[in-house]
């Protein structure tokens, strides 16, 4: 709800129907279940039975409904309010010039007074008042106690004849009231009041009251103290310019206070150059930056943006510059060939302090190509929307909104953003702030536990609002990498719980809320690890390999192998594998001697199996070789020789057994077994295995005489992995090759050989080297030569290895710059792990606290810390990060408190002082703040004018510290003017920087009419296609826009439908009725206001078009270009007013005491509750 506070305490009064009331402070209601008021606004009783809520009629307009009775007060009582706010609001108004030298000063008065008026609705009016006064009076206009701020609505004039005018250009019925003139120096102020009375809203004139009112009037009357963030008034542009052509940029917006304004191309930042200047104007809130080039070159063709900030808020906007060629080539702003840009965080989040209730933002801007998705985490735990939490994305502007502010939202937001080309994050704490302490009735206990059993932290806080974080051994607790651990929490209650607890979790544990905190001490008592899974007993025939497997409970317990009793010395047959709780022990090529007993000894605890060693049934004299080679188209013969002539055999192709076929064949001659592969061929290249009872052998068959060229298939060849992790080079070939290859490894040109880390392989189908748990030391260039005898062939491969990086590197410079303000400072590390930085994590700690908190993160080695608390003392730590993880910190031992810090105090430095903008009744100036401040904050800027012909300075305003830029307004044309500005801080105001002569631009007016012929085409049996020319004349002024209205020829309302950008002149209007007939205009648009219509002098009628589908519409709609606006869906320019609420037994309504106007329009709500609930 938008309201004025109103603090008037409630008198009983003896109300009758048809009392008249005023209403103290403008009220809107959010729902629409009430009516809105105006300060100052008469309305008559109706019905007072609520305490809370009075059911009034307004005495202009009639418009009868529900309002707050504590906005309502009888004359009396509203008049002393009136005066007593204005006195207040007076008092408060600033004064900028003192006399000079023996100058007697003297108070303003009042020459001529402001006389009141009566006027219709829609008239111009006009308030003079003339006054004197030395040093010369600052003028300010109220309506009631509202200030009125300049605006195209309401302008002000203070001439050299001391005459204060106060221009309204149009007024409405909500005007009527008290229009007050304060004229205010140094030695005090003087005032002048008149009544201003508007009559009967004309039939044809308000319907644009909404539209009016809707982009002027509410920022127009405000009071001192309200913010604006910024606002642009136009949307995207482009603008085309030829090559070495002077081109000029524009952008206005509306913004309270003043805002800090950085142009962009391309996304880099915008520096002021002998060509390229950057300008400003002002006009009290309304703000003109302008971008402009000199000889522009196709080298600026491109996309600039404009971001203005404020204390507020922030906003964006772009334009598209194209420029022409002098060959007569356009160098468009094209958009670049789709790549894969990592994310870039141009605006990071900033860290936020606010109070329990409050409505807050926190806003960063991230690029990339492809366009990044984003993930928000709050305490690393990923959250979406809800009712109370809003996030926004808006171009490359990403915003998280929080409508109110609870306990539970204090913590460390980090937002992701990731797409092909890699991630980015940023974050930033979010420090919820409450006026009752928060504290903790119940604190934590000390656990000691034993191993598998379940750990429960509980404490209770005394709001039941309020978010917990927790901490172990001083971080805070992860919950994607404590997957383990679970958070509860029930009313006050809040739990953390550890199920099935190992030694791991032992430590200190600290759950935190606000600045309070408690702790205890987790010991977990360990279980003597035990078997999971025993030896089992095992058969083997001598000469082959013995397996032996146990799992153990704990991975790092350690154990003894013993065998017939005797402790098991490892050697290269007998050989321990372990992985993790899993071990395995291989005993290759046994012999009868290694039968017997195998036991495993695992702290106190035993297991055993026998291994029963059994000579073979049968043997072979003569094994198969590694390999057998062969010849293309012929015959294979593999042969074995056997102990037993009488023994059957099995032959098996890579582990499948072969049955006798055209292709494979066996022979029996006495002892010896032979498998014949016929006409052998590529496909037949394999494995071949011989069985023989309980034994076998096997060899490899490689074919000669049609050996082919080495094929490499395509590979990545640029490996980066995380140190620890497994390295893979493969290289498959082409094709299965009849014959290995010979293969050599090399690594920076040193000859590589298989050892436990590094493991070289070849086959017939590809090369390949494996380096298990990579280091640093690993990076490099890796050569793969493969050769046969048809071809040779070189693989390289560059292998990346990134770490970890090393902390950042000491020592921190650290300088007090305020009493709650330090600066940081740091060296980069000396190792990046092999990866780029991300950005720094800035982590503080009270010195009588135990957890670490996240204040704010960093791509630069410099941060600016605030908000420290003077009585405090802290501890500060730094810590880097890169895409594989987080550094050890860089702990300040030093400890800082405000207190101790020696500050010394002194006028601030002098502002760097430049012109943004010049019109012809303004100026606008920029600056930034000075390199000193002093020591302590700035308290604002003091801003003063000279006029050419004079020597003596005249102060303007006196703006805050947050601002820096603001425009002069109300300067007359013909003279030339100096400015200067100077920073102010609590002892007193340093020294002024000045611009040089600065001569105001020729007067600006009104565009022309949009130029004829105004096109309109059917395009459907409910919709047009209207287009238009530009105007002969943008009035000396950019144009901002079109806006364009529609009226059904049997009405005399009409209705806005839509504005469009000023380089669009066309636009669709659809959802009107078929068969109608209607009346377009369009009316063009710059700084000083709109022109008169273009406007079709018959009605168009709307029909349906001979060649019409649906099918084909919808197919044309989707490739159209053209801004589309529904008619129907269009609020008219009058704002609609609720009248009443019906039970649904009822079916008619009968409005009396209507307006003089021609014709009304009514609208019903079904389910009305539950829409405006």
């Amino acid at each position: 709800m938008v309201e004025t506070s109103v603090t008037e305490i409630s008198q009983p009064m003896d109300v009758k129907e048809g009392d008249a009331f005023y209403a103290l402070a403008t009220f809107v209601s959010e729902t629409g279940e009430a009516m809105n008021l105006v300060e100052g606004e008469r309305v008559f009783v109706l019905e007072w039975n609520n305490v809370d809520w009075w059911y009034v009629r307004k005495h202009l307009t009639e418009e009868t409904g529900w309002v707050p009775a504590q906005y309502l007060k009888d004359e009396e009582t509203y008049t002393m309010y009136v005066q007593r706010k204005l006195v207040e609001k007076i008092e408060k108004l600033p004064v900028f010039e003192k006399p000079k030298g023996n100058e007697q000063a003297f108070a303003p008065k009042i020459i001529e007074k402001v006389k009141s008026q009566r006027a219709p609705d829609g008239a111009q009016i006009e308030f003079a008042c003339k006054v004197e006064g030395y040093p010369r009076p600052q003028i300010t206009w109220f309506r009631q106690t509202a200030i009125i701020k300049p605006s195209p609505d309401f302008q002000i004039y203070y001439d050299d004849n001391n005459i204060a005018t106060l221009v309204i250009k149009e007024v409405f019925p909500e005007d009527a009231g008290t229009f007050t003139c304060v004229a205010k120096n140094c030695v005090g102020f003087a005032s002048s009041s008149a009544e201003l009375v508007v009559e009967h809203p004309l039939s044809d004139h308000g319907t644009e009251k909404h539209d009016r009112r809707s982009l002027s009037r509410e920022s127009s009357l405000a009071d001192i103290i309200e913010g604006i963030p910024p606002t642009f008034a136009q949307r995207p542009s482009v603008k085309d310019a030829d090559e070495g052509t002077n081109v000029e940029l524009e952008c206005r917006f509306v913004a309270i206070p003043e805002a800090e304004v950085k142009w962009f191309f391309n996304q880099t930042e915008v520096q002021s150059t002998e060509r390229i200047s950057i300008q400003y104007q002002a006009d009290m809130h309304m703000y003109c930056t302008f971008l402009k080039i000199s000889k522009c070159m196709t080298s600026d063709a491109g996309i600039y943006e404009v971001v203005a900030k404020n204390r507020e808020g922030e906003a964006r906007n772009t334009m598209q510059l194209n420029v022409k060629s002098a060959k007569g080539e356009d160098a468009a702003a094209k958009p670049a060939e789709k790549k894969a840009d990592p994310p870039l965080i141009v605006k990071a989040l900033t860290p936020t302090v606010c109070k329990v209730g409050e409505m807050v933002k926190m806003e960063t801007i991230i690029t990339g190509n492809p366009k990044p998705k984003l993930k928000w985490y709050h305490n690393n735990k990923h959250f979406k929307t809800s009712k109370n939490i809003n996030i926004k994305e808006s171009e490359d502007i990403y915003t998280l909104t929080i409508n109110k502010v609870d306990m539970k939202h204090d913590g460390n937001y980090i937002i992701k953003a990731e797409n092909e080309g890699g991630v980015a994050q940023t974050s930033a704490n979010l420090s919820v702030q409450t006026e009752e302490m928060v504290e903790f009735v119940s604190k934590l206990d000390d656990k000691e536990v034993k191993e598998q059993e379940t750990v429960k932290l509980e404490v209770e806080v005394s709001a039941d609002t309020t978010g917990i974080q927790w901490h172990k051994n001083g971080e805070v607790i992860n919950e994607e990498e404590h997957k383990e651990i679970k958070f509860e929490r029930v009313g006050k209650k809040h739990s953390l719980i550890i199920e099935r607890a190992t030694v791991h979790d032992e430590g200190e544990y600290v759950a935190t809320v606000g600045d309070q905190e408690c702790s205890c001490e987790v010991a977990v008592v360990e279980l003597s690890p035990e078997f999971t899974k025993k030896i089992s007993d095992l058969t083997v025939t001598r000469s082959e390999k013995a397996c032996f497997e146990i799992e153990i409970s704990k991975g790092d317990a350690k154990t003894r192998w013993f065998h017939a009793g005797s402790e098991i010395e490892l050697n290269q047959r007998i050989k321990l594998h372990v992985d993790g709780k899993k071990q395995r022990l291989e005993i290759d090529n046994v012999e009868l001697e290694d039968g017997g007993e195998y036991s495993c000894s695992l702290g106190d605890t035993f297991c055993s199996g026998k291994l029963i060693v059994e000579e073979p049934k049968v043997n072979f004299v003569a094994k198969l070789p590694s390999s057998t080679t062969g010849k293309f188209s012929q015959d294979v013969k593999i042969t074995v020789e056997l102990t037993s002539a009488s023994c059957t055999v099995a032959w098996l192709r890579d582990g499948k057994t072969i049955t006798e076929t055209e292709k494979y064949s066996f022979q029996v001659d006495g002892a010896h077994r032979t498998l014949i592969i016929k006409n052998a061929t590529l496909e037949d290249i394999a494995e071949y295995t011989c069985v023989a009872e309980n034994v076998k052998t096997f060899t490899e068959l490689e074919l000669e005489g049609q050996e082919e060229k080495l094929e490499i298939s395509e590979l990545q060849k640029d490996v980066m992995m995380k140190k620890g992790d497994e390295a893979v080079f493969n290289i498959p070939f082409a094709k299965t090759m009849a014959k290995k290859a010979d293969m050599q490894w090399s690594f920076n040109g040193t000859v590589l050989q298989s050892s436990e880390r590094m493991t070289l392989n070849i086959t017939k189908k590809s090369a390949c080297l494996t380096i298990r748990h990579v280091e640093m030391s690993d990076s490099g260039k890796y050569l793969c030569n493969l050769k046969n005898s048809m071809s040779e062939v070189s693989v390289e491969f560059s292998l990346t290895v990134r770490d970890k990086p090393s902390p950042p590197k000491g020592p921190a410079k650290v300088e007090w710059r305020t009493q709650d303000t330090l600066q940081l400072e740091w060296s980069t590390p000396e190792s990046d792990g092999g990866a780029k930085i991300e950005e720094y994590i800035v982590e503080r700690k009270e010195v009588d606290k135990k957890s670490w908190r996240q204040i704010v993160t960093s791509s630069q080695t410099s941060i600016e810390v605030r908000g420290l608390k003077k009585e405090a003392s802290y501890n500060f730590r730094i810590i880097a990060r890169n895409c594989v993880g987080c550094s050890e910190p860089l702990v300040i031992e030093e400890t800082f408190s405000a207190s101790k810090a020696n500050i010394p105090k002194s006028l601030p430095g002098m502002p760097n002082l430049s012109v943004k903008d010049v019109t012809s009744r303004s100026v606008t100036l920029e600056w930034t703040p000075p390199s000193d401040t002093g020591g302590v904050h700035l308290l604002g800027y003091i801003i003063e004018k000279r006029i050419s012909t004079s020597e003596s300075w005249e102060r303007v305003e006196t703006v805050e510290s947050s601002c820096r830029l603001f425009t002069v307004e109300n300067l007359k044309e013909v003279s030339g003017y100096y400015f200067r500005v100077s920073a102010e801080n609590e002892v007193g105001s340093g020294k002024a920087s000045e611009t040089e002569l600065v001569t105001l631009k020729a007067h600006a007016s009104v565009p022309s009419p949009p130029t004829a012929p105004l096109e309109i085409t059917p395009v459907g049996p409910h919709a047009i296609h209207v287009e238009w020319g530009a105007p002969e004349s943008d009035g000396g002024a950019p144009l901002e826009g079109y806006k364009i209205a529609v009226r059904d020829a049997k009405r005399q309302m009409w209705m806005e439908v839509g504005r469009v950008a000023a380089d669009v002149q066309r636009l669709k209007v659809q959802d009107l009725s078929e068969g109608n007939e209607y009346f377009v205009r369009i009316f063009a648009k710059n700084e000083v206001g709109f022109s008169d219509p273009l406007e079709n002098e018959e009605a168009f009628k709307v029909v349906r078009p001979p060649d019409y589908t649906e099918e084909a519409e919808d197919q044309r709609s989707r490739r159209e270009e053209t801004p589309s606006l529904s008619f129907s869906n269009t609020e008219t320019l009058s704002s609609w007013m609720r009248e009443a609420n019906m039970d649904a037994d009822i079916q008619s309504y009968t409005k009396s005491s209507v307006l003089r106007r021609e014709e009304y329009f009514f609208r019903l709500w079904y389910y009305a509750s539950k829409l405006f609930k």
